[in-house]
């Protein structure tokens, strides 16, 4: 029995280096993120404010048609997207980082609290309204399921012993 615990323990050590691994890399990605939303904030309410400054044309438009870059209301709204989007990025971090120090502190993965983390991921990244983020976001969902089940597997072990 004893044989079980040590494999246990040598898993739980090696999730706990790995979340303050993770936790690091995630509070430096979550600076960068903050810095370029100010800039980008900044950016669009400059180029609304004093239209002649702060302008961008992009060869490639993500936005289509619907804005014309090249004028200070177009630049204003391609940075305000910018900036919403690297919120809703800032959020997932924030949230990840809380789990993955919880973790590092050694909290179980599988608690509820983590299931509603993940399920509010899924929610920012469907939120930023790209193809690519909604997938992300449905992943995430499906993630959270996952972790739901271990959850309920994680009280029945608990109350076991």
């Amino acid at each position: 029995m004893r044989k079980g615990g040590i494999f246990m323990d040598k898993i739980q050590e090696e999730m706990k280096k790995s979340s303050r691994t993770v936790s690091i890399i995630l509070a430096f990605a979550l600076g960068i993120v903050i810095v370029a939303f100010l800039a980008c904030a900044v950016g669009a309410v400059m180029s609304l404010a004093l239209p002649d400054t702060v302008r961008m044309e992009f060869r490639f438009n993500p936005l289509g048609s619907a804005f014309d870059t090249g004028t200070s209301g177009g630049t204003a709204a391609t940075l305000a997207i910018l900036a919403w989007d690297l919120a809703m990025v800032g959020g997932v971090f924030i949230i990840l980082l809380r789990m993955f120090r919880e973790i590092r502190m050694g909290a179980t993965p599988f608690a509820e609290k983590n299931v509603r983390r993940l399920k509010f991921v899924a929610l920012l990244a469907v939120l930023m309204l790209n193809s690519s983020t909604i997938a992300l976001g449905a992943a995430f969902w499906c993630i959270a399921l996952i972790f739901s089940y271990g959850s309920r597997l994680q009280q029945q072990a608990d109350e076991t012993l």
